[in-house]
């Protein structure tokens, strides 16, 4: 299995297609609910929640770089 880092590297290069970043940024979301102990349904409805981000499937580049930058801030809590 990727590293964080790595996943968020790939789902950040904007010469990859948008769903192949997706899959990149799921990768990212799966790490960052293990390390906090909850599902990724769970860290789905909080995004939502308090930044309104869609962490299953973004819509647009601007939505991607928002999550990630979302996870970023989790894995620092």
């Amino acid at each position: 299995m990727s590293a964080y880092n790595t996943e968020k590297r790939k789902a950040l290069d904007e010469n990859l297609p948008l769903a192949h970043r997706s899959s990149h940024m799921r990768s990212c979301v799966n790490k960052v609910a293990n390390t906090l102990g909850i599902s990724r349904v769970e860290l789905g409805q909080k995004a939502e929640e308090h930044r309104q981000i869609n962490l299953n499937n973004p819509a647009n580049n601007v939505e991607l770089i928002a999550a990630i930058f979302y996870l970023d801030e989790l894995r620092k809590l």
